[in-house]
């Protein structure tokens, strides 16, 4: 029986030059360049279609949206990439919560049409979310707002005027720190060294 050259612990620790880099397995669309992104573990191979998943594309469960999967040629971790306008685990889009906030936060008028009941209490639990990571978020935007921030709806209003829209809020938060706006999701973050 031919040894593979390389176990499942060891790819984890020693593939990338003593390295252990994390298992990120998803992507928000927008975060890479051109029609493939590009492996989140460091690899330079290519990486393919791996098939796709269905996900609800809103509160109501009526329609669903395909989540494309990628398969790293050279570490063989699959990742999914997550459509613009959704959030990680939620089955809210992202106009709609950010109108909400606007209004919350006294900027904006609301929703437009108004969500009916359970959309109203997806909404709310997402802004208690946000409104719970109010310490990790002014971590993250570091210097970009101002450092007296201390509730929600400053907080919203800082983070706006820094990347002017959700989705530069949650692109950067991505990018920059691998992490969402409502909670550190695993899929989202390296794991230690």
């Amino acid at each position: 029986m031919e040894e593979e050259p390389w176990s499942r612990a060891q790819r984890e620790v020693d593939v990338h030059g003593q390295t252990r880099f994390g298992k990120v397995i998803q992507l928000r669309e927008g975060q890479f360049v051109g029609d493939r992104p590009y492996c989140p573990h460091g690899c330079t191979s290519p990486v393919h279609r791996h098939g796709r998943y269905q996900r609800y594309d809103a509160v109501s469960g009526e329609t669903r949206v395909l989540v494309q999967r990628y398969l790293c040629v050279r570490c063989r971790r699959t990742f999914s990439v997550l459509p613009g306008h959704l959030f990680p685990y939620r089955h809210v889009h992202l106009s709609r919560f950010e109108a909400f906030a606007n209004h919350r936060a006294g900027v904006g008028q609301g929703p437009d049409p108004p969500p009916d009941g359970p959309e109203a209490a997806a909404l709310l639990r997402a802004w208690d979310r946000f409104a719970g990571r109010i310490d990790a978020l002014r971590g993250c935007f570091g210097q970009l707002i101002a450092s007296g921030v201390s509730d929600a709806k400053h907080l919203w209003s800082a983070m706006r005027q820094a990347k002017q829209s959700l989705q530069g809020i949650l692109l950067f938060l991505a990018r920059s720190h691998n992490t969402s706006l409502l909670a550190d999701y695993l899929c989202l973050r390296p794991s230690p060294l």
